[in-house]
């Protein structure tokens, strides 16, 4: 009884928190091509479109997000 309670709490916390990393992948591509569609960036947005495409390369959209709220 309480093991099937513990797998079904674990899946609970799995299931909600993936709504929360698709809204995080989504925001950051979209911040990357915002970024990408400046036509003069300066050296801060470079640096920042860099480190984001860095944090989409490992897949990290937390992280991704950070560096765009800088």
């Amino acid at each position: 009884m309480r093991g099937r309670f513990w797998v079904v709490l674990v899946a609970g916390l799995i299931l909600a928190t993936a709504p929360a990393f698709a809204d995080n992948k989504a925001d950051c591509l979209k911040g990357i091509a915002k970024l990408k569609a400046v036509k003069n960036p300066t050296a801060a947005q470079k640096k920042k479109l860099s480190d984001a495409e860095q944090e989409q390369m490992e897949a990290d959209w937390s992280e991704c997000m950070d560096v765009l709220r800088k």
